[in-house]
């Protein structure tokens, strides 16, 4: 799981995807092997049909998995990608009130309610697609003498 994270990190997410399915398989007990197929899900996320990410999602979502909460979060984001609002703000819905989903979970789920409500999330699927094919930022190399202390005028 820690290669796919190094080959995510680069932005090779096929070779991350294949390789946390590969530590999915290999996974002694089934938090680790859910905690794998959920990274291979992210990862493919956008790259893929969104109908494949809900195919794949749904078993994750299911009552006693471990990643439940945020496999749904996930599912519902699909969802919208795939046009289907609808199933989209019910999942959602459906987050915002489950007592024992996480504080964090829970407010992203009523963000997205109301950017659905808003008739924000009309096009939300096609600008993750279009952020998810901007290049990198590239990183600037900081100057030495940036990091030195220039003198302050009028200072002692």
């Amino acid at each position: 799981m820690q290669l796919g994270g190094v080959k995510q990190a680069a932005g090779d997410w096929r070779a991350a995807a294949t390789l946390f399915d590969q530590a999915a398989e290999a996974a002694p007990h089934p938090v680790l092997a859910d905690t794998a197929r959920l990274k291979a899900v992210f990862a493919r996320m956008d790259q893929q049909p969104y109908a494949a990410s809900i195919e794949q999602l749904e078993p994750l979502a299911e009552e006693g998995r471990p990643y439940r909460w945020l496999a749904l979060e996930a599912l519902a984001l699909a969802r919208i990608g795939a046009g289907q609002t609808e199933a989209a703000r019910t999942d959602l819905a459906r987050l915002g009130i489950a007592p024992e989903a996480p504080a964090g979970v829970k407010a992203r789920a009523q963000a997205v309610i109301a950017l659905i409500d808003s008739g924000g999330a009309a096009n939300l699927g096609a600008v993750a697609k279009a952020a998810a094919a901007l290049p990198p930022p590239e990183a600037r190399p900081v100057q030495a003498d940036a990091l030195i202390a220039q003198p302050v005028p009028g200072a002692p």
